[in-house]
């Protein structure tokens, strides 16, 4: 963990990123769906020349798909251990240099599996902290 996180919003939901697996913050390209797109994923969209999977917006919120939905207006680059991925949010908060915040194991209602298994408290707020190489393993195959 770095001492560098980045909050992001998507829908309702707020959320933290260590900036250690963002490569950077572009406005969300087009997407092109793919028909044998692994669940979790929406499609791929070009960045740098090179295709990247990204993220279904449904897979952040733990909600169904919603097609008809409008896409986020950012995608956070992001590398794991499987390569590389665009998350989508609609709202970067700010990046938040530690201290102020800290970052522990989550508990009770904060615990969200394996994507959600830390949370990142800022200012006596709690934001989930994602695990981008967790949540690539809870995705269905």
């Amino acid at each position: 963990m770095t001492s560098q996180v980045l909050l992001a919003r998507l829908g309702s939901r707020c959320f933290a990123v260590d900036i250690e697996v963002v490569d950077r913050i572009v406005l969300t390209p087009r997407v092109f769906p793919l028909v044998s797109v692994r669940p979790g994923f929406c499609g791929v969209f070009l960045h740098e020349q090179a295709p990247l999977p990204c993220l279904e917006p449904a897979t952040l919120l733990a909600e169904e798909p919603n097609v008809s939905g409008g896409a986020a207006l950012y995608t956070v680059v992001c590398h794991c251990q499987s390569g590389r991925l665009g998350v989508p949010v609609d709202q970067v908060l700010r990046i938040v240099v530690q201290p102020p915040g800290t970052v522990h194991e989550a508990i009770g209602d904060s615990a969200g599996g394996a994507a959600w298994p830390r949370t990142f408290v800022f200012q006596k707020t709690e934001y989930p902290l994602l695990d981008v190489d967790g949540l690539l393993v809870s995705l269905p195959r």
